[in-house]
């Protein structure tokens, strides 16, 4: 996935996909970030826990909440039982987080709300929950970090595996990252939709 996103924020981002069934690049409406990612139980704003602008939603503070979450999850010791939708092998921390309700500023958007559960060291997304047009939970996401080196000789906390479970279709999609560097100089013809072809399998 290739997206471009600019400083005006009334501008709507460019994004364009990779369908590796058809080895082909297509550009995305906006209208189609709530798709689901092939197949999967995530759309494309759930990526990284929110991957659009920030200033299309209202934010309210809710509290603090103690959770388990995986702060140090090695992802080798991820494991995926066949016919689960989630993870095993998890290594859990108790954490109090951050949580704030999130409402999108279009009546019309696939969540009626959002409980995001910020880290208070990490500022990274934990967890969040998801509540359908009619209210009703309907998926959760779960986020689980370690700590790697970066280039620059420093450490960062970034995102080793997640999984996503809906509620409401019994049904859970997971996902395990293989990470190739932080803090890296990134070359510009990097974002073109050619490297998305030159990159893909």
């Amino acid at each position: 996935m290739l997206e471009i996103r600019y400083k005006d924020y009334s501008r709507d981002e460019d994004m364009w996909v990779y369908y590796f069934h058809v080895q082909k690049v297509r550009r995305y409406a906006t209208s189609q970030r709530t798709d689901t990612i092939d197949g999967t139980d995530m759309i494309y704003d759930d990526h990284d826990g929110w991957y659009t602008a920030p200033v299309k939603n209202t934010y309210k503070y809710i509290g603090r909440a103690d959770l388990l979450v995986a702060r140090h999850q090695d992802n080798t010791k991820a494991e995926r039982i066949t016919g689960q939708g989630f993870w095993n092998g998890v290594q859990r921390e108790r954490v109090n987080n951050w949580a704030v309700e999130v409402v999108s500023k279009d009546n019309n958007y696939i969540y009626s709300k959002q409980i995001w559960y910020l880290d208070p060291e990490t500022w990274q997304m934990n967890f969040k929950v998801m509540y359908n047009r009619q209210g009703e939970l309907w998926k959760m996401y779960e986020m689980f970090y370690n700590e790697y080196p970066t280039a620059i000789g420093q450490k960062a906390a970034y995102m080793s595996c997640e999984h996503t479970l809906d509620f409401i279709r019994h049904h859970g999609s997971d996902s395990n990252y293989t990470i190739k560097g932080l803090s890296l100089d990134i070359p510009l013809d990097l974002y073109q939709t050619k490297s998305l072809r030159e990159k893909s399998y």
